[in-house]
């Protein structure tokens, strides 16, 4: 099973596991793909289809094999996909033991 996590662009992400796991990131987008999610006013300009290709891999340097991490969402550190459309950090991750990471990671 993996879980969710979604923060608005401008604002810190934060993910953590359990003592005794780490965080293996399996996807991550930058960017934009529902209109509902970090719009208050109801925007309906913005682009929703809006991804950043390396975002996976950016968080994957930031938080693979640790217990927590925190991510800024920001164009800074992703690159901006969709300039005018206010963009979220979404990533899915699973929190595995020790000994499962040393398999997967070799």
């Amino acid at each position: 099973s993996y879980r969710t996590s979604i923060t608005c662009e401008g604002r810190q992400l934060w993910i953590r596991c359990e003592d005794g796991t780490r965080i293996n990131v399996l996807r991550a987008n930058f960017g934009r793909f529902s209109i509902l999610i970090c719009n208050d006013h109801g925007n309906l300009e913005w682009s929703v289809d809006c991804m950043a290709a390396r975002s996976t891999k950016v968080m994957q340097e930031s938080c693979s094999n640790k217990q927590n991490c925190t991510v800024p969402a920001t164009t800074a550190l992703f690159g901006d996909s969709c300039p005018g459309t206010l963009k979220y950090l979404e990533v899915q991750y699973q929190c595995l033991q020790g000994t499962l990471f040393n398999l997967l990671l070799y």
